[in-house]
């Protein structure tokens, strides 16, 4: 039960995002042919996986850390609380930096490309 708790409290993974992180980047090497900016689009891609695998890992130890406190009977909901304002927080943190990465993507690529990396999305 804590467990489930736990993953409604936080959410799943992202492993969907890296997904489709990946099949971005291999739409962008076929799709933007002109080195600079392909190599720009492709580290923007390379920072927004970075980032998600850092944010996975922060709501994989609060998960760890609610889960722990649920084990007990003397749960403290404060503690609880807390854990789950701070992976808000940071999930918070994630989206913002993740919404501004893909601005800065689509600055990198032309608007033909943009349709054409994400046509499938």
């Amino acid at each position: 039960m804590a467990i489930l708790i736990t993953y409604l409290i936080l959410g799943g993974g992202s492993s969907a995002f890296l997904d489709y992180i990946a099949d971005s980047k291999d739409a962008v090497k076929t799709v933007v042919v002109e080195d600079e900016r392909q190599e720009e689009a492709l580290n923007i891609l390379k920072s927004m996986k970075s980032r998600s695998k850092e944010h996975s890992k922060e709501v994989g130890k609060t998960s760890k850390e609610i889960g722990k406190l649920m084990e007990g009977r003397d749960a403290d909901t404060a503690e609880i609380a807390a854990l789950a304002d701070r992976n808000f927080e940071s999930t918070e943190s994630f989206n913002s930096d993740i919404l501004d990465l893909r601005f800065e993507l689509k600055n990198h690529v032309t608007r033909e490309e943009w349709a054409q990396v994400f046509s499938g999305t």
